[in-house]
Parts: C-alpha cells; structure tokens; sequence
C-alpha cells in the first residue's frame, strides 16, 4: 500500500501568557521507513525530538491536500493521542426544535440559515492515520510504550 509523507511539527510556547506555535520541519516518506504502528511513529518522534505536544501532517501523490496525520503529546513513558472534538449536536438540534416551533417566515429562514452554517461548519475533516499505521491503543488514552505494540506483530 502507497503511503504518505508526514511533516512533523513540535509545538513551543514562547512566553509566560501562553503564545505558541508549531515549529519544525522534518519530512519522511512512510515509504522508505519501517514504521508500522502508531506507537512506532511517536518513538521516533521522542527519539529524534524529545518531549513534547506535536502535530504531523501527511500528503501523498493523488490526494488533494494534505491533512492532520497525527496530533497529540508524547512522554518519556508514553503517548496520548489526542481526539478531535466531535460535532456538538445539542446546538443543532436546538436550532431545530425552534425552527420547528418557528411561525414567522424571516424567523424560519434565519434559524435554517443559522442551521445550514452550524452544520457546514462541524463538516467532518481527514484526520487520522489510518489505514497507513495500525493504532497502539484507545484515542485519547495514554498509551504506555510496553503497551503500544513497539515491535509489529508476525
């Protein structure tokens, strides 16, 4: 299977009121390495980076763009991946249940309208390593490395 490059970038927090940004720049083609396993990427990471919150982009040849492949913080004795927040339905289906209880014509139109942008702003994005690596453990659980599946299974 063709895989992506990857981009990774290390987040730096530059003053004490909290400022920061994501810097760094080390490309590698999943092709020409011997990572399988989630957990093999973030040992890589805290071998070549150290400690730290990181975020990998990835992009490949016949995909438009290029997407959030991994994002997360990696410890010493392990990593958490962390979850993209889902969309928050409890806002939309207010919006529906006073659309629905809605008379007046303007009113309807707004809070469609309102409806329409909520939904076209949660659209669900690429975000994942998957199929290209095989996941170490539950997303948004910390993952022990003697837990993450280091070496792939035969």
């Amino acid at each position: 299977m063709l895989k992506p490059t990857i981009m990774i970038k290390k987040k730096k927090i530059f003053n004490d009121m909290g400022w920061n940004r994501y810097y760094g720049t080390f490309k590698i083609n999943l092709n020409e390495v011997g990572i399988l396993t989630e957990a093999q990427l973030c040992r890589f990471i805290l071998d070549n980076f150290g400690e730290g919150k990181f975020m990998v982009f990835a992009w490949m040849k016949g995909h438009k763009g290029f997407w959030v492949f991994w994002k997360g913080e990696i410890f010493n004795n392990g990593f958490i991946f962390e979850k993209k927040k889902g969309v928050d339905t409890d806002d939309i289906n207010y919006l529906k249940k006073e659309l629905e209880e809605e008379v007046d014509i303007g009113a309807r139109n707004m809070l469609y309208q309102m409806i329409s942008d909520e939904i076209h702003d949660n659209k669900r994005k690429r975000y994942g390593f998957s199929p290209y690596l095989n996941p170490s453990g539950r997303r948004g659980d910390f993952v022990h490395w003697e837990d993450g599946l280091l070496e792939t299974e035969a």
